[in-house]
């Protein structure tokens, strides 16, 4: 499947997926998209952008190959207080807005990349102190905010709701300073084997990059809102300084994800505009653009059959 540069400009939603899983969903994106940018700026931005455009801040992030052909980056739970951690690896997914890390029932058996070093690591980590590498208490707290009912691909299951600290490869990108310690969402053994693929050593995590909610959404059908994770990730600009998230660009064969105070869209790029269909019901703004027809491996579908 070929495609060379794919930019984009904001605002959007996706529709049904006709059953295909979470994975085989992030699987066909993946083949689908070498490289795309991606602007939160337009007529339905929702914050303002405190950035000096002229001097963007850009954080470069390496992607590793994940479940099924996906990319994912790492993050680092932590507390302070206990000298506690945990490494996740998260798959990185346009289509969901939130932070959501793996069940604590495949997590707490196999801790710290266990299909790579095992036991190994866990005692190489303890040796240094980090005491409490194998327990959640600390790393996870409780937030002002209910359970959830989800649904992933087909699988209907629950997101425990939870504070934690969490950083990345590049200190510059951190919770926002205004936020004690960030939301994330716990998904039950259920809907962690539908986002992962069921293997225990592919208890991935997820790093969804949907930054605004829909605050006018049905709440009979959807659950209220959680903050996204970009609406609480921030760029660091200096030891008092920080900025929102402008816009973010997935390269996967350089394997680089990019997130900048500033857009990474150039004059010089094709740009195809983002439509934002939160205003027929959509729960989120999920990124989506008009076509005529989609060519796949030699076979053409026009819009009409295509949902």
């Amino acid at each position: 499947m070929q495609k060379k540069c794919t930019k984009f400009s904001l605002n959007g939603k996706k529709t049904e997926y006709n059953g295909w899983d979470a994975t085989e969903r992030r699987t066909f994106m993946a083949g689908l998209i070498q490289t795309a940018s991606l602007h939160f700026g337009g007529a339905h931005a929702e914050e303002s952008i405190s950035a000096d455009e002229v001097n963007p801040i850009t954080v470069t992030l390496p992607l590793e190959p994940a479940s099924g052909g996906t990319f994912s980056i790492r993050c680092t739970l932590y507390d302070d207080r206990s000298d506690g951690l945990r490494i996740y690896r998260a798959i990185v997914d346009t289509g969901s807005p939130y932070l959501v890390l793996p069940s604590t029932e495949l997590v707490n058996s196999n801790p710290l990349f266990p299909d790579l070093l095992g036991s190994s690591l866990t005692n190489f980590f303890s040796g240094l102190g980090f005491n409490n590498i194998n327990n959640e208490k600390g790393l996870l707290t409780t937030s002002e905010y209910l359970p959830t009912e989800e649904i992933y691909g087909s699988v209907k299951g629950r997101i425990d709701w939870k504070l934690a600290d969490y950083k990345f490869r590049d200190p510059q990108l951190q919770i926002a300073s205004s936020l004690r310690r960030g939301v994330v969402g716990v998904l039950d053994y259920q809907l962690t084997a539908e986002s992962t693929g069921g293997s225990d050593a592919d208890a991935y995590a997820l790093l969804g990059l949907i930054q605004n909610n829909n605050p006018n959404a049905d709440r009979s059908r959807f659950p209220d809102s959680r903050p996204t994770f970009l609406e609480q990730q921030r760029i660091k600009l200096s030891s008092t300084d920080e900025s929102s998230i402008n816009s973010f660009s997935l390269n996967g064969p350089a394997q680089e994800l990019k997130l900048s105070t500033s857009t990474l869209i150039t004059s010089d790029d094709n740009v195809m505009p983002l439509i934002d269909l939160r205003q027929f019901g959509d729960f989120v703004d999920h990124y989506a653009v008009l076509v005529d027809s989609l060519t796949l491996d030699g076979s053409t579908i026009d819009s009409k059959g295509v949902y």
